[in-house]
């Protein structure tokens, strides 16, 4: 099985990513081929708009691969904007349970 891996800085906040994205679903739409994976690791500090473009695109996605969605993040709370600079970590923890 082939993998696609999207991965950091962030890749749900690239603008770019989506553009790819589009082509990789019309590529996918017009010659099927057996299912693949493609991997996203985010460190879910995807701010809201983002965040929902993002989920816009999981049944596009869903159609022609299973995805494969990473969490990255070395603790909690505190910690946790103190390790990972420019995390907010409500923020993360509401994208992490909304998975």
């Amino acid at each position: 099985m082939y993998r696609f891996g999207f991965i950091g800085g962030e890749p749900l906040i690239v603008d770019a990513l989506y553009e790819y994205l589009d082509k990789l679903i019309e590529i996918h739409d017009q010659n099927p081929q057996p299912m693949k994976e493609v991997c996203f690791t985010s460190n879910m500090n995807t701010p809201p708009h983002y965040f929902e473009k993002f989920l816009e695109y999981l049944p596009k996605l869903q159609k022609h691969f299973r995805v494969i969605i990473q969490a990255s993040g070395e603790n909690i709370g505190e910690e946790l904007e103190y390790v990972r600079s420019g995390v907010v970590y409500n923020r993360w923890k509401e994208n992490i349970e909304y998975f």
